[in-house]
């Protein structure tokens, strides 16, 4: 298979190997772990891939990238003879969405949010002297929410607007509880705000609260990155995002330049001690996204709308006293 990755390279942390072999008899890097009857969560070297396989035959969540295809491919042939009828991309980055190709060649049917197929294509443009299988791009779009009735299960897909990026989705398999996040929430590391490409902080906090609203105590969650999750797993992603905000937002009223708000260690000190910063996105990072952030919402605002702001904020950390 040609190789190539583009956009994105995202690290994920993982659990549980099968044992695999590629034709050449390297071991593979696959990891497949049971969600949930008939729903298994995928782990090879992009983002995690969510499969559902029943009477029906095979719905997948991302194919990470090209060159991990054939690992996929043996990996599915343990747990069925069928073939992977659609694949969900959450978005367009290319470790969730650089085997498209190869999937559609097997007979898959790529679905996705519009946006997404407009990023990959305007990724094809913008690299039209590198000879890239179009087949990549989604043949099938929407713009809120698609419903499938599949596998005996009512799996709803929806639309989170401008979180990691303006084309994230979330999966919900309704009878199994199960869900698939994809970048809109990922476990144990810090998030990737993908402002070139419509995410937003204040994006991802909202479609932070759009998935607890979706799921309860006993829901498994399958992150974009990282372990299987829980509902307090990513409410306290949500209570980081906004509490790192109100921070932030705090001392640049207050003077504060983006230098002295990146060396200020204790804004994420808690998450730190707990490895956040050890992936992809680095402390400096995260907080330098918050900051861009904060100073395009507040730059503006004078003197005296400053100071209310920043009693505002001291009172929301006071608990409201």
């Amino acid at each position: 298979m040609k190789k190539f990755s583009f956009l994105i390279l995202f690290l994920f942390l993982g659990f549980q190997s099968v044992n695999s072999q590629t034709d050449d008899g390297r071991a593979s890097d696959s990891k497949l772990i049971e969600v949930s009857k008939g729903i298994y969560l995928y782990q090879n070297r992009g983002g995690n891939i969510g499969i559902s396989i029943g009477v029906d035959g095979i719905f997948m969540i991302d194919d990470q990238y090209e060159e991990i295809t054939e690992d996929l491919l043996k990996d599915l042939k343990k747990l069925s003879k069928d073939e992977v009828d659609f694949v969900i991309n959450t978005h367009h980055h290319g470790d969730h969405t650089g085997g498209n190709a190869n999937m559609v060649k097997e007979g898959a049917t790529i679905i996705s949010h519009s946006n997404v197929r407009k990023r990959l294509q305007d990724y094809l443009a913008e690299n039209s002297s590198v000879k890239i299988d179009e087949r990549i791009l989604p043949t099938l779009t929407f713009k809120n929410d698609i419903t499938f009735h599949y596998n005996r299960e009512e799996i709803h897909v929806l639309h989170i607007e401008k979180a990691h990026t303006d084309g994230d989705v979330i999966v919900h398999f309704k009878g199994s509880n199960v869900v698939h996040t994809g970048d809109a929430f990922v476990n144990g590391q810090y998030p990737f705000i993908d402002s070139r490409n419509g995410g937003s902080v204040q994006g991802y906090i909202d479609g932070i609260e759009t998935i607890l609203s979706t799921i309860d105590k006993d829901t498994k969650v399958i992150p974009g990155h990282g372990n299987i999750a829980n509902y307090q797993d990513v409410r306290a992603m949500g209570s980081l995002l906004s509490n790192a905000w109100k921070r932030v937002a705090y001392h640049f009223l207050k003077g504060k330049s983006e230098q002295e708000i990146l060396r200020m260690t204790d804004i994420t000190k808690e998450y730190d001690d707990k490895g956040f910063g050890d992936g992809y996105i680095t402390r400096e990072r995260f907080l330098k996204s918050i900051y861009d952030e904060v100073a395009v919402a507040y730059d503006q605002r004078d003197y005296y709308d400053r100071k209310d702001q920043i009693e505002k904020i001291k009172k929301d950390q006071d608990g409201g006293k």
